[in-house]
């Protein structure tokens, strides 16, 4: 027989931007193949431009008012009650526009997309870090993420002039090289 989810029973995820906690997921929901959860966005903080080459993306607001950007579209205002659906491979952002948290359910089918954000450092443990080696104002970590979403096993350089431009301004450069021990 199912029983209730407790969320106090499955791990919450904290970034500078936020919280995430999933709720159903393959790892710990026996039989299920998406993930389902809901996510946090703080005010003034983003969600930055990325895509799920494996999963479609549905998000619902809850509470709180932002901006969705699609497919590098101009971004459009979400407010509770707005359902926003991700195509596969559709690149997208969210930005809290609000003074409040804006509070997402956010499901992938399938399930898989979440695993980048589970790899991907945590303020936490950024704090830890910072902390053991006595960093005060440490520099915001690049994570590069390889076509699978895991972390890219190889440094790489961008090209010093961007590839493209959005439809909303923005610039998206591209892999120029693979950095070797020693080179800048």
């Amino acid at each position: 027989m199912t029983q209730p989810i407790n969320p106090n029973r499955v791990p919450t995820q904290t970034f500078d931007w936020g919280i995430i906690k999933w709720l159903v997921k393959p790892e710990y929901t026996l039989g299920t193949g998406l993930t389902f959860g809901e996510v946090i966005l703080l005010p003034g903080k983003r969600h930055e431009r990325h895509n799920h080459i494996e999963s479609e993306e549905i998000l619902y607001v809850l509470s709180g008012t932002g901006e969705q950007m699609i497919d590098d579209d101009d971004p459009f205002d979400i407010k509770p009650g707005d359902t926003i659906y991700v195509p596969i491979g559709m690149y997208h952002s969210t930005l809290n526009t609000g003074w409040e948290p804006l509070r997402l359910l956010v499901t992938y089918n399938p399930a898989g997309a979440e695993r980048a954000l589970e790899s991907a450092p945590t303020s936490k443990n950024y704090q830890q870090a910072n902390a053991r080696h006595s960093i005060a104002n440490p520099p915001r970590p690049l994570l590069l993420l390889a076509s699978d979403k895991q972390v890219a096993a190889t440094p790489t350089r961008l090209t010093e002039e961007p590839q493209r431009t959005g439809s909303a301004g923005r610039q998206y450069f591209s892999v120029s090289e693979t950095l070797r021990e020693g080179s800048t």
